[in-house]
């Protein structure tokens, strides 16, 4: 058990009263039973880490966070699920868009309406992206745009670009017009977009390159 679910259970209380006789009270008490997590498992899907748990019981947790780490030590939230909208819900998925080449750890930050926080067990998943250098951006850090260079000897066609802020949020996507060998193309970043880490993902002939940048 790794969290903990509200019920109300009735407990009946006996009480010994006065010199002439037994009375007897009852009272009605709130106490605080585990809630099982059961099955929290990661499965990696080319570009992307999909993890899913089970809950049983009823319980007071409002919120379940998913957050990953690197290195076991740090953590990061990934996305967050509001269970005010998912009563009923009792298997549940999440994706993370973005994971790291190589270990990813992740956990569950579970909520309760008191305000008290749980942990779930440490999951692993092992990335394995693609390493290459057909494709490369540049200037790194960025501040308002990258130039996509097309790094091999042969033209690339139908390439689809997405950003992806640290969270794994898609921030933006477009398909690329034909890039000659070793020429470029300038990617605006989003008006909108924040200083911080945030990953190209660059999709040709069903392979993935993912890309870090950094926005000044």
């Amino acid at each position: 058990m790794t969290a903990a679910d509200s019920e109300q259970l009735e407990v009946f209380v006996g009480v010994k009263n006065g010199l002439d006789g037994c009375e007897t009270t009852v009272s009605s008490v709130s106490m605080i039973l585990p809630i099982a997590l059961d099955n929290f498992l990661p499965v990696v899907q080319l570009d992307k880490v999909k993890l899913t748990w089970e809950t049983f019981g009823n319980s007071d947790v409002g919120k379940i966070a998913v957050e990953r780490s690197q290195t076991g030590n740090e953590w990061e939230e990934i996305t967050v699920i509001d269970l005010e909208y998912h009563k009923r819900q009792t298997v549940f998925k999440a994706y993370d868009q973005a994971p790291y080449p190589g270990h990813n750890y992740y956990r569950l930050r579970l909520v309760h309406d008191d305000g008290n926080i749980q942990y779930s067990e440490v999951i692993r998943a092992e990335v394995v992206l693609k390493d290459t250098q057909s494709f490369r951006l540049y200037p790194n850090p960025a501040v308002d745009h990258v130039n996509f260079l097309n790094h091999s000897s042969t033209t690339a066609v139908d390439v689809q670009v997405k950003l992806y802020d640290h969270r794994g949020m898609l921030v933006s996507e477009e398909t690329l017009a034909p890039v000659s060998p070793m020429s470029s193309v300038r990617l605006a970043a989003p008006s909108h977009i924040n200083r911080g880490v945030y990953f190209y993902h660059i999709y040709h002939d069903s392979e993935l390159t993912r890309l870090k940048v950094i926005f000044r």
